[in-house]
């Protein structure tokens, strides 16, 4: 029990992870999206974006995974912060389901399942 209670005070709020960012309210931002093949550079290409330019590094692949997308400063690779990033607690039980419901209709894509339905990924 206590095992479980210290490793859920090891987690951060998913209503609001914490980060190292400057609230500004009222300033509209832009955004960027990066897609690509694996491997291609997607992660370090937005982290040296926050880094050199200040950009917001809010990392995609973190909403699937339940962890803190806010990637802190630090020297170690992209995809290292990725597997160092603390994991969420308090994860709305629709957002369980809906990452659960698009991996199930992802691998049906990725398996070239016949029945692949884009309705119930987006439902």
């Amino acid at each position: 029990e206590a095992l479980k209670a210290a490793e859920e005070n090891d987690k951060d709020p998913a209503d609001a992870p914490p980060n190292h960012y400057t609230l500004r309210p009222g300033h509209v931002g832009k955004l960027v999206f990066i897609s690509g093949a694996p491997g291609f550079g997607k992660s370090t290409t937005a982290r040296r974006m926050m880094e050199k330019e200040g950009f917001v590094y809010y990392e995609g692949d973190c909403f699937i995974t339940q962890r803190n997308p806010y990637l802190p400063l630090a020297e170690n690779s992209a995809i290292d912060a990725l597997f160092t990033a603390r994991s969420l607690k308090g994860v709305p039980k629709e957002r369980r389901e809906g990452i659960n419901n698009a991996m199930k209709e992802w691998m049906k894509f990725m398996k070239g399942e016949e029945d692949y339905n884009l309705e119930d990924f987006y439902s």
